[in-house]
């Protein structure tokens, strides 16, 4: 009986354990995902890239590339496709 007493606890012990790794594996799994869906929310973001949201492509200067934006400029949540914006990015450098 004494032998059954000392498995139980290490049985206990090991859920404890496993428990806990599984806790830190979520929380840094879920934090890592938070921080990817921020950056990705940045770098769809026109003015976030450091660019301007223009009608149409010609509306962009000769010192800027233009980016047609899918997802839009901002609020054209309605707007079809055709009708989004686009990003005047700056040339790089």
């Amino acid at each position: 009986m004494h032998k059954n007493k000392k498995a139980d606890w290490n049985w206990l012990v090991g859920a404890a354990i496993a428990t806990l790794i599984l806790v830190i594996t979520v929380f840094w799994i879920g934090r890592g995902t938070s921080e990817a869906n921020t950056n990705l929310k940045a770098f769809q973001d026109c003015k976030a890239r450091g660019g301007e949201c223009k009608a149409s492509e010609s509306e962009c200067k000769s010192t800027e590339t233009p980016l047609y934006k899918a997802l839009g400029c901002g609020d054209e949540k309605d707007a079809t496709i055709k009708d989004k914006p686009y990003c005047c990015l700056p040339l790089p450098k």
